[in-house]
């Protein structure tokens, strides 16, 4: 009877072992050349246009860390791609449809955090090509990363210098001058 119990256990352990590292090695290989290829398709197939959309994201310049960017930028690009369209049932309307899936896959690994990085996220305007090179970058950087480790960093640190550099920005803006400025024009 013991030793039943002894393998069960060991079973148990090994399986456990097993699929943790199933799960480490899924969010390794997620991000395929494929995907970033067919990012690269729909930019070179995008129209040029001067035509600026604009968008919530994070300014990559203000976080000094990849996973912290990759974590606080993730939730912003799911409004990003969910507007990106195509015509229905076209060859970059399947395309984008792999992309979508790819960023829910990508959840998983990821694990969004909560509201704390709700300050590093700006208005940006840009052209259509643009905004599908910055969705490329940020699944480039995140098979980079992801091909390094997983995500595992507390980005709460991270996080609070861009509320303490929003809180000078603002601070160094003289509301009486700006509604000076703003009754002369």
């Amino acid at each position: 009877m013991v030793a039943y119990m002894q393998l069960a256990l060991f079973l148990l352990v090994t399986c456990g072992i097993h699929e943790t590292e199933q799960n480490h090695y899924g969010c390794h290989r997620l991000i395929m050349a494929s995907h970033l290829r067919n990012l690269t398709d729909l930019i070179d197939s995008q129209m040029e246009t001067s035509c600026l959309q604009s968008f919530e994201y994070v300014d990559e310049r203000e976080l000094d860390n990849t996973e912290c960017f990759l974590k606080a930028a993730f939730n912003p690009l799911k409004e990003i791609i969910d507007n990106i369209k195509f015509k229905n049932n076209s060859p970059n309307y399947v395309k984008l449809h792999l992309i979508k899936n790819l960023y829910l896959d990508l959840a998983r690994c990821i694990k969004p955090h909560d509201d704390k990085n709700k300050k590093c996220i700006k208005t940006f305007s840009r052209t259509a090509e643009q905004t599908l090179q910055l969705v490329h970058k940020y699944f480039s950087q995140a098979k980079q990363f992801l091909s390094k480790g997983t995500f595992t960093d507390d980005c709460s640190e991270v996080f609070q210098k861009c509320t303490e550099s929003q809180e000078q920005e603002t601070g160094s803006i003289d509301p009486k001058k700006e509604a000076d400025t703003a009754d002369g024009e």
